[in-house]
């Protein structure tokens, strides 16, 4: 699979979520298998989440980085990422914010992510 068969996935999985308004989605493509995805969704309620991921396919873990950061009026309600700030988390450097507290955690997909917020919000 290259980027761009990646890329279109996903936007092709958010077209199919109707009440949700993607405000903005980009692919900076390095190679054919690397680069970054990154993007916000408006939620109906005005919630938003922004998210990255930095990819290389070619590794058994495409997910070099990632981050999905989830906020309403500019606080944070939850983050999933795997910056290694937190060594102490079981999952390492796999984890999730939940307003003040750290949680072990899996890296999710987008739609994972997407499908978490809609049950919060309906």
């Amino acid at each position: 699979m290259y980027l761009t068969d990646y890329f279109r996935v996903i936007e092709d999985s958010l077209k199919h979520l109707k009440p949700l308004l993607i405000t903005n989605i980009q692919l900076t493509e390095y190679t054919n298998y690397t680069g970054v995805i990154r993007g916000s969704i408006l939620f109906p309620d005005g919630s938003v989440l922004h998210f990255r991921e930095y990819l290389n396919l070619k590794l058994p873990i495409p997910k070099k980085t990632y981050s999905y950061h989830y906020q309403k009026d500019n606080e944070c309600i939850f983050r999933y990422d795997n910056a290694p700030h937190h060594p102490e988390v079981v999952t390492f450097p796999h984890h999730k914010h939940l307003r003040d507290i750290l949680l072990s955690s899996s890296p999710p997909e987008l739609s994972e992510v997407i499908l978490e917020i809609m049950q919060q919000i309906m």
